[in-house]
């Protein structure tokens, strides 16, 4: 009676933990779910400004280019002075947004360690209520195996019944064979 009431209070808590383990993991969940709303528009913002500052740029080089252009159909220059400003002008703009690019990444890897911490309590909370389905698990090999063994048995006895009725089969003929001989 003892023992079935331990087996039952094991029970019970083990269900408990479990239930505690899938808010705990639910409460983490909705945490990665609203920092990662939060990073969504964070990168979107960070998107939209790269974009219109590589717009800019694109209509800056443009703009030069057309004065370069004109500038030579006039005569009145080589454009030399506006094309070596637009080349110093492009690694600043690139490094720029590089150094953007990376601290969008690392906000990014904030939202990864609270999904990560999500990710650990769900994987706590799938080995405790697993640990009961695992040796219901273990239980059914065991009867999976004896049911097999004992398949394994029948048919060995069936093919032992088999080669013996052919022995004698085989041994009748024989008989019939010497006495047909005979006579």
């Amino acid at each position: 009676m003892h023992g079935l009431l331990l087996l039952s209070a094991c029970y019970t808590a083990a269900a408990a933990a479990a239930a505690a383990a899938a808010a705990a993991a639910a409460a983490a969940t909705a945490a990665a779910a609203a920092s990662n709303a939060v990073l969504s528009k964070e990168l979107a913002e960070e998107q939209l400004a790269a974009g219109a500052n590589w717009q800019q740029q694109q209509q800056q080089l443009q703009q030069q280019q057309q004065q370069q252009q004109q500038e030579e159909e006039r005569g009145e220059g080589d454009g030399t002075a506006a094309a070596a400003a637009a080349t110093a002008a492009a690694p600043a703009a690139t490094g720029a947004a590089a150094a953007r690019g990376w601290e969008v990444l690392a906000a990014a890897a904030k939202g990864s360690a609270a999904a990560a911490a999500a990710a650990a309590v769900l994987l706590l909370y799938y080995d405790a209520a697993g640990f009961w389905g695992t040796e219901k698990t273990q239980k059914d090999k065991r009867r999976q195996r004896g049911t097999m063994q004992q398949q394994q048995q029948q048919q060995q006895t069936q093919q032992q019944q088999q080669q013996q009725q052919q022995t004698q089969q085989t041994q009748q003929q024989q008989q019939q064979g010497r006495r047909q001989k005979k006579e």
